[in-house]
């Protein structure tokens, strides 16, 4: 077998995409979160890169959508610029004909909420969930960035055997977020929108190839890829073309 490179990454990327049931944006999602710390700090111009975590659940109750129980929409990233006090939720899409109104309209009430309100939310998930491992990082995560705090006790229960305890465990974890910070929406498209609600911020592929080419191999060989992405929609090629 010889030597495989990133270059033959993305050209499975580039011509896997034409299939179909093939989600692209399942499997390069990874290469935008490499760089959107970068790419979001230039163009909310602020101090440094935000920390982000991705799948980042939004808690229906908390949106006014109704709900069996504690369930979430969720944005593709959530970012936060500690510094700035900025919070900004991500949806990616690598398909125009995948953007969907009533996303659009649940994350314009997410918009409306505070940055509080969406981590009370998280709290909440966390307590009814059964998920108890992931829901664990997830806190933690949280708290490296001082949202929240007393998360020690639910670090420790979900590396045991037993939950016991579990939300009462979570019921000491203290919402720790100061203040009236409301998130940004920004969609990240092959190309500008003229759906998306006005207040929403758009980074087009072009604009975000414009940024990685400057960062790594990685980083010129994902602008090819962007660039050609945001050229031709996906299954338009002619089979067997270039």
């Amino acid at each position: 077998m010889t030597e495989k490179t990133i270059s033959d990454v993305f050209k499975l990327l580039d011509d896997w995409r034409h299939l179909p049931k093939y989600q692209l944006e399942r499997r390069a999602d990874i290469y935008f979160a490499l760089f959107l710390p970068v790419v979001l700090k230039g163009r909310f111009n602020l101090n440094a890169e935000p920390a982000i975590i991705p799948e980042f659940p939004l808690r229906k109750a908390t949106l006014g959508i109704d709900s069996k129980g504690e369930e979430s929409k969720n944005a593709d990233f959530f970012a936060y610029s500690e510094g700035d006090e900025k919070v900004l939720l991500v949806e990616l899409k690598t398909d125009m004909k995948s953007r969907r109104d009533n996303q659009d309209d649940y994350l314009k009430t997410a918009k409306t909420k505070s940055l509080k309100e969406l981590i009370e939310g998280v709290v909440c998930i966390s307590k009814a969930t059964t998920d108890y491992g992931k829901y664990a990082h997830l806190l933690h995560r949280l708290s490296l960035l001082r949202l929240v705090s007393g998360c020690d006790q639910v670090g420790k229960l979900a590396s045991c055997e037993k939950k016991n305890g579990w939300k009462a465990a979570v019921g000491k974890v203290r919402n720790e977020v100061k203040g009236e910070i409301h998130p940004h929406i920004v969609y990240i498209l092959p190309e500008k929108s003229q759906e998306l609600p006005k207040e929403f911020t758009q980074i087009t592929f072009d604009e975000f190839a414009d940024v990685v080419e400057h960062y790594s191999e990685i980083g010129k060989r994902f602008a090819c890829s962007l660039r050609r992405w945001a050229k031709q929609d996906a299954g338009t090629m002619t089979p067997g073309g270039p």
